[in-house]
């Protein structure tokens, strides 16, 4: 069948049709990845506002515009080590730039040192406090108030119901969960997708390959 299709092609069109083949291949990973550093610089941006701005100015409660630290909680030592996981998005740019499989894997590593362990760590100190949380109903509780009160008098308790759900005693906030399951996808499809592209560069290990890139 091999040496049909090369009667019929040539050696040559399938050499370069296996090649177009990778190059689209890699394209496709690259976009990918580009994506996962585009989110995770979103998400970056803010934790890092939160840290700078919230927790750092002594008179953030006197500006208008920085009354969202009322309703944040203080940051805690496991965020501010995630702050460290845009080491991978760098190295994922540089290698997906240079086409270098071994900073690749340095990506994928820091993502999970920086990036998923600080995320795990959180999830495991905080998790239980906001599944006691959802059982009692002090969250869907808040989300869907009925009171006979408000249908009569006509006023809404928006107010509350969002002091509720995002101020407590409790230190892990709502906010927070969306925020860090939101950072746990990034982490696992950049991971992926990393994984992915240096598999493919690991199986061409020609200069003038990557060159044409």
């Amino acid at each position: 069948m091999l040496r049909a299709a090369t009667r019929r092609h040539g050696p040559r069109d399938l050499f370069y049709e296996a090649r177009w083949c990778i190059i689209a291949q890699v394209v496709v990973q690259k976009v990918r990845i580009k994506w996962t550093i585009f989110f995770h610089g979103i998400l970056f941006a803010v934790a890092l506002f939160r840290v700078c701005v919230l927790d750092l100015l002594p008179n953030r409660r006197e500006l208008i515009l920085l009354q969202l630290g009322d309703y944040v909680s203080q940051t805690e030592s496991w965020e501010y080590a995630w702050l460290f996981s845009i080491t991978a998005s760098i190295l994922a740019t540089r290698a997906i730039c240079c086409n270098k499989p071994t900073t690749l894997l340095l990506a994928s590593t820091s993502n999970f040192v920086f990036g998923v362990l600080p995320l795990a760590y959180g999830i495991w100190d905080n998790g239980p406090e906001l599944l006691s949380r959802i059982q009692h109903h002090k969250i869907l509780g808040n989300l869907f108030p009925v009171d006979n009160d408000v249908l009569t008098n006509g006023t809404t308790k928006m107010a509350d119901t969002t002091e509720n759900l995002v101020t407590s005693d409790s230190t892990f906030t709502v906010l927070q969960y969306y925020w860090i399951s939101l950072c746990l996808q990034v982490h696992l499809f950049q991971t992926l997708f990393a994984q992915q592209l240096r598999k493919i560069l690991l199986s061409v290990n020609t200069k003038r390959f990557y060159k044409s890139l």
